[in-house]
């Protein structure tokens, strides 16, 4: 049991957090997101630094080193850091606090991830500096009680060589600018954080502005604002006149008001305008009387306690306020209004899912077992929505009742009534379940049993996009056999037919598939024992159809013929004939030559598009063959008809509305955005490497495989199309994220205006030392027929200082949201393309047919032998009239 706890547990992060870019395991934590994601590697490469650092005192050093190994995600790594790192050093003055606090720019900032064999990093973060304390003989134990902040990032510690004092280096955004005194932090990073000691004096210098006109609940709500870490812990004193729109709700057990609270709940203090900032005003809230005569206020804050957390505030349980109705002279609590249950007339804890009331509806049954009894009851009483919700299902509830066998076991197929409280609260709804029954041989119930059915609740979380995974609906008895069975969705979709355990994908079963490829290693080879190697992994270790890659016999493949040649390759149009399903398919056969030369490096490239592939709009790699005739190796890829970017545009650019235009950069940067999160790189994105299926709908491709093999182990040498590389990769500097995102503001001049990047220049020396020094692609008078916010996203994206470029996730944010409102004239973006296409001015407009090519353009990649020159600012400017062109390219029908 313990080898398959542990192969659920390996699924489980694979799914959620992805794999470690450097050791290939399975990433620890995440919480969902790339950039809190944690590898047990990253401790060693941290303590690799430990001889490149000393802050000067070995106790220091031996507490950061601690603290290193220690960590389990990238908020809890603190760092040695040298003054000389921190720029913009000024003291911060305030009236309440006469001691002066330092407040700096951390120029490297904060570890993210390891990639690439470095540390990636959040650059410039703001940062304040708070002195250290330390006796005559300090121990780690001192400088630990004052690491003690809750809620507090501390980056790490330096030294200031004028006063020589250690300072601790802190997250500017705890610092309050009123008092200058550290502040709670919100896990809702779009908030400020709540100054604890200056909104509890403001609660308190309005206390003799209101009454409640009851001593016990004044107290309870001034108790609640003195102490209140967090905006969602306060509780306010609400005049009745706040509120309008006021409806009488009835319910099963009485009934409440909805009504609309004017001004809405506090999100923080607003001292620069003395009062306080607020939200969700003019929304509806829920007004629930406790009564008139209030004497013991120990139920609502028993219910204040429970409620009253971040993620319950969120989900509208939370207890915002008390306010007293004049027409009856009763209290009443004023909590979010959103699916409120119309049995209990509380907030339901989920989508139309009340916990209380359903979990009180299934209390009428018993398993005949105590320790199951108790496992339900304990799921029902913790469960926020009908998707935690376990039950207990007696056996005679389940029809048409069909044995299924799978190959490694047996299972019942069956249809089931469910039942849960109806959206009018009047009763109950029912519904029919296709569902599996997984029997265990034995009446006895035992913990494996539990933990098989903790198991099958993992798996069901393994991405947050797949929640419908698998659904564990509860636990039955057969009384036949007397044995305890789980009964869990069925479809093929979900369940393997083989095992009958969970898919790890869509009709995909890792375990099953696993052991079908091992099995047949022995009927093949490539010939070549590192894409042996290679093959066998990929195929033990896909949890999805995409993550596979076959060796496919040349035999398999029909009308070949040959489409283009490159400067070390060739492409050929082919049919690939399964022979395991007779189905046949058009692909791409892209031959390597020289394949004796085949290293990892080369497939890792391979290796890298397999794994963009599952982030969609990547072209995707079937397999490799071999051809006979030549000994050469080949990469078979999927086939595309319409043609790569820059054809499409030649042909169709006229007809591109601007919201057609918007939608291809989206799709575009929406499948960059996927790549970066999946800890990889393109570095060879032009308009010849994303292709296109209509004028809208765009893959990229080819993720470095048209390099020359031999030059992976080369100097580092930079190959590319030279509009689209980078000026930090000109000189020489490594390749990182932002380079693609150099590549992809050159392709947004593209699909802005249809022009090729510098048509009208030579492609030479002479454009690397202006692209080096900030050359834009497109000249003034074309510029002046784009709306300028598109402008400015594309400068951003163009900028020299690779820093100050936006990431893949930001652009495409920034313009799905002009794609959403580009038809909106009330818009800055909606306005803009109005103005443009109504306008008297004549715009160039863009004519295949008419533009003229420089005769020493080049828009195939090929070797940029640069950077030498560029680095060592060499003033040689001479034209390369004779570079070769290096690159195979695609041709454009091919992906």
């Amino acid at each position: 049991m313990s080898d398959q706890n542990s192969t659920v547990d390996i699924e489980m992060r694979l799914r959620r957090y992805g794999r470690c870019y450097d050791c290939k395991q399975p990433l620890t934590t995440g919480m969902g997101f790339w950039w809190r994601s944690w590898c047990t590697c990253y401790n060693k490469h941290l303590q690799e630094d430990f001889n490149r650092w000393t802050s000067g005192n070995e106790i220091i050093d031996k507490f950061i080193q601690k603290k290193q190994l220690d960590a389990s995600k990238c908020d809890e790594v603190i760092e040695w850091i040298p003054f000389d790192r921190l720029k913009d050093v000024e003291p911060l003055i305030s009236d309440e606090q006469p001691e002066p606090t330092l407040i700096a720019t951390w120029i490297d900032g904060s570890i993210v991830k390891w990639k690439n064999f470095k540390w990636f990093r959040f650059r410039n973060p703001g940062c304040f500096l708070k002195k250290l304390y330390l006796s005559d003989s300090p121990n780690e134990n001192e400088i630990e009680n004052q690491f003690k902040l809750p809620d507090i990032r501390i980056y790490g510690i330096t030294k200031d060589p004028k006063e020589s004092d250690y300072m601790l280096v802190i997250d500017n955004g705890n610092l309050c600018k009123k008092c200058l005194q550290l502040k709670a932090r919100t896990d809702l990073e779009h908030w400020e954080a709540w100054c604890y000691p200056c909104n509890s004096k403001y609660f308190q210098g309005e206390f003799k502005s209101w009454t409640s006109g009851n001593g016990i609940i004044d107290k309870f709500i001034q108790k609640t604002q003195i102490e209140a870490l967090r905006y969602y812990e306060v509780v306010e004193w609400i005049p009745f006149d706040r509120f309008n729109d006021i409806q009488v709700f009835k319910g099963e057990s009485g009934s409440i008001l909805i009504a609309t609270w004017i001004d809405g709940p506090i999100r923080n203090c607003d001292y620069k305008n003395n009062k306080w900032e607020r939200i969700l005003a003019n929304e509806k809230f829920c007004l629930r009387s406790i009564g008139e005569n209030i004497s013991d206020l120990s139920e609502i804050e028993n219910q204040y306690k429970i409620r009253n957390t971040e993620r319950n505030f969120i989900s509208n349980i939370a207890i915002l306020g008390v306010t007293k109705n004049p027409e009856n002279n009763d209290y009443m609590i004023v909590i979010r209004h959103q699916n409120i249950c119309k049995r209990c007339l509380w907030p339901n804890t989920g989508e139309n899912w009340c916990n209380t009331c359903n979990a009180r509806l299934s209390k009428n049954w018993t398993s005949g077992n105590e320790i199951i009894d108790k496992f339900i009851q304990k799921k029902q009483d913790i469960a926020l929505s009908d998707s935690d919700f376990i039950f207990w299902i007696p056996f005679d509830s389940f029809e048409d009742i069909e044995l299924i066998e799978g190959e490694f076991g047996t299972a019942l197929k069956a249809y089931v009534h469910g039942k849960v409280i109806d959206e009018d609260g009047e009763g109950t709804k029912t519904f029919r379940l296709y569902v599996c029954l997984k029997r265990f041989n034995s009446s006895n119930i035992s913990n494996e049993f539990l933990q098989e059915i903790i198991n099958q609740e993992k798996l069901t979380s393994f991405r947050e996009d797949r929640k419908d995974l698998i659904k564990v609906y509860g636990i039955t008895k057969d009384p036949e056999k007397d044995d305890y069975m789980i009964v869990v969705e069925y479809s093929k979709k979900n369940i393997c037919y083989k095992c009958l355990l969970p898919n790890s994908d869509d009709y995909w079963c890792n375990r099953c598939n696993s052991k079908f490829f091992r099995d047949k290693f022995d009927d093949w080879t490539s010939g070549n024992e590192l894409i042996n190697k290679f093959i066998k992994k990929k195929q033990l270790e896909a949890l999805n159809h995409k993550e596979i890659i076959l060796w496919i016999p040349f035999d398999e493949f029909q009308n070949i013929e040959e489409a283009g040649k490159g400067g070390f390759g060739t492409a050929f149009k082919a049919v690939w004939v399964h022979k395991e399903n007779k189905l046949l398919s058009e692909v791409c056969l892209k031959r390597i030559n020289n394949s004796y030369t085949i290293t990892q490096e080369f497939l890792h490239e391979v290796d890298s598009q397999l794994n963009a592939q599952r982030h969609g709009n990547i072209i995707q790699v079937y397999g490799i063959t071999k051809d006979p005739r030549h000994d050469d190796y080949m990469i078979v890829m999927n086939y595309a008809k319409e043609g790569s970017l820059r054809k499409m545009l030649d042909k169709h650019h006229s007809e591109l509305s601007w919201r057609n235009r918007l939608q291809l950069l989206n799709f575009i940067a929406y499948a960059l955005a996927g790549i970066h999160e999946a800890n990889l790189l393109h570095k060879d994105l032009h308009s010849g490497n994303i292709v296109m299926t209509d004028i809208i709908n765009s893959w990229i491709t080819d993720f470095g495989l048209c390099k020359p093999i031999s030059a992976n182990r080369a100097e580092k040498a930079v190959y590319g199309v030279l509009p689209y590389v980078a000026p930090e990769v000109l000189r020489g500097e490594e390749y990182t994220e932002a380079s693609d995102m150099y590549s992809f503001g050159i392709i947004m001049s593209e699909v802005l205006t249809g022009y090729p990047p510098y048509y009208d220049v030579a492609h030479d020396y002479s454009l690397a030392i202006l692209i080096c020094k900030g050359l834009k692609p497109i000249n003034p008078e074309i510029r002046r027929g784009v709306p300028q916010l598109l402008l400015d996203l594309m400068d951003i994206c163009l900028q020299t200082d690779p820093l100050e470029r936006q990431t893949a996730g930001q652009v495409q944010n920034s313009i799905y949201y002009y794609l959403i409102n580009c038809h909106d004239k009330s818009t800055e973006i909606g306005k803009q393309i109005d103005a443009i296409e109504n306008s008297n001015i004549s715009y160039p407009k863009f004519d295949s047919n008419t533009y003229i090519k420089h005769p020493l353009t080049c828009y195939k990649s090929r070797l940029l032998d640069y950077k030498d020159k560029l680095y060592t600012g060499n003033k040689h400017t001479e034209i390369l009239e004779d570079s070769e062109c290096l690159e195979y390219s695609i041709p454009d029908h091919f992906l």
